[in-house]
């Protein structure tokens, strides 16, 4: 009984010992680990391209809202005013978060990027 508990143990410790040791011996020279912490600025250029579309199609999308709410509350629907301010304060919070992405990935080019020529 002891034998079957100790097997799959042992067995286990042996093929880490065996097969992970070439995950342990990631030094400098190696292509994992030189491949850390480059930048490429095609990449970002094109997130930071994205992540403009996204804020633009958010800032449209808030102002067709808001266009939605006055003419609402112009009609005395203060229900559907108030479903629309929602939705409004929503996308504003969205909007504040992808300002933020697009103000790190453009920090992040700008450091980048911006050295190499």
């Amino acid at each position: 009984m002891k034998v079957c508990r100790i097997l799959p143990g042992a067995l286990l410790t042996i093929a880490l010992v065996v097969g992970g040791s070439g995950v342990v011996s990631a030094d400098p020279g190696s292509r994992p680990a030189m491949d850390r912490g480059t930048v490429d600025c095609e990449e970002l250029a094109q997130k930071l391209t994205e992540l403009m579309g996204r804020r633009d199609r958010v800032v449209d999308r808030i102002f067709a809202l808001q266009t939605r709410r006055d003419a609402a509350m112009a009609a005395g629907q203060t229900q559907r005013a108030d479903r629309l301010q929602r939705a409004i304060d929503a996308h504003l919070a969205i909007q504040a978060r992808l300002d933020a992405r697009l103000e790190r990935t453009q920090g992040a080019y700008d450091a980048a990027c911006n050295q190499e020529t």
